[in-house]
């Protein structure tokens, strides 16, 4: 999984950005939760749940944590939530 996202990393930096990605320090959390209960419970009840979530910490411009939480129960999660949500880190930066 780790290689599968650090090549989206590659791909959506040089995309969004233009230039070839370097090494993230710090580097980002993947969490896949089983389903629903369990995605809810590690990042709060939504009225409307979500496949992914991501989070971004930045203390005086600079990024100090980086998070996504994907619902594994999704179809397409790989296909669809990881890329999505991997574009919202990348921009971030």
């Amino acid at each position: 999984m780790s290689l599968r996202c650090e090549t989206l990393r590659m791909q959506l930096q040089e995309r969004w950005c233009g230039i070839a990605a370097e090494a993230w320090r710090p580097k980002c959390v993947v969490v896949v939760h089983l389903d629903e209960g369990a995605y809810s419970a590690a990042i709060g009840t939504r009225l409307d749940p979500s496949a992914g979530c991501t989070t971004v910490t930045i203390d005086q411009g600079e990024v100090i944590f980086r998070r996504i939480d994907l619902r594994g129960d999704v179809a397409q999660w790989q296909v669809n939530g990881l890329p999505h949500e991997l574009t919202h880190v990348v921009l971030a930066d």
